[in-house]
């Protein structure tokens, strides 16, 4: 192995390591700020909101209510990316289910759709809402998004990755053997952005399920 395949491991496993933590102290901040809440709620309403919490998330429907223009770009952009996920997860899993093998269209569909609800999503917010003022964290998750969603297509159609050397090399990293890296510059970028991404995921989208179902348990609490 080369330095360089050394490098990728130590980025992946320190990307994981940050992601944990960050999930760690949202779920920490959370339960101190709701210290005997869950109680309450759960013998208030019951089955009801079982239902109804998921379903919110699945549509985004509060989202819908606020911005129906930029809710259908951030509808596909969830969509698309679960079934990217699940696409991905033949490079982990050996051997592979015949439900991520089912998804492999799916998610070669999902890659386009990606690309274009971020483009979508970014002419939403700059020409149709004509936000004077983007946050740079937005725009940094944005591009890193781009970057994998473009770097994802070219391995796709432009230039291909052997399939076999990206699982040898995932599979590595999982069972902490390190294997070299796939000789390709755009896996590396791509590799890359996904590790960046993964560190970088901000707290409140971990506890957009949380705050949606907080939302919904408000609604119940004022409803006649």
């Amino acid at each position: 192995m080369a330095i360089l395949d050394y490098g990728l491991a130590f980025m992946f496993y320190a990307s994981v390591v940050v992601f944990i933590f960050r999930v760690i102290s949202m779920c920490l901040i959370w339960l101190r700020g709701n210290r005997g809440q869950a109680l309450h709620w759960r013998s208030r309403f019951g089955l009801k909101l079982a239902f109804k919490i998921p379903l919110e998330i699945v549509t985004l429907v509060r989202l819908l209510k606020a911005n129906e223009w930029l809710w259908i770009g951030q509808w596909l952009m969830h969509v698309s990316l679960l079934f990217i996920f699940v696409r991905h997860l033949r490079y982990i899993l050996e051997p592979t289910p015949e439900f991520v093998i089912a998804m492999q269209r799916a998610g070669i569909i999902g890659g386009y759709v990606l690309f274009f609800a971020l483009i979508y999503i970014v002419v939403v917010k700059v020409f149709v809402q004509q936000k004077a003022y983007l946050s740079g964290y937005n725009i940094f998750l944005l591009t890193l998004l781009f970057i994998l969603s473009i770097t994802g297509l070219l391995m796709k159609t432009q230039q291909y990755t052997d399939v076999v050397d990206v699982k040898l090399f995932m599979l590595g990293l999982l069972l902490f053997k390190p294997q070299t890296a796939p000789d390709s510059a755009i896996f590396m970028v791509h590799f890359t952005a996904f590790c960046i991404l993964l560190a970088s995921l901000p707290t409140h989208i971990l506890a957009a399920p949380q705050s949606i179902a907080e939302a919904v348990k408000r609604d119940e609490a004022i409803s006649p």
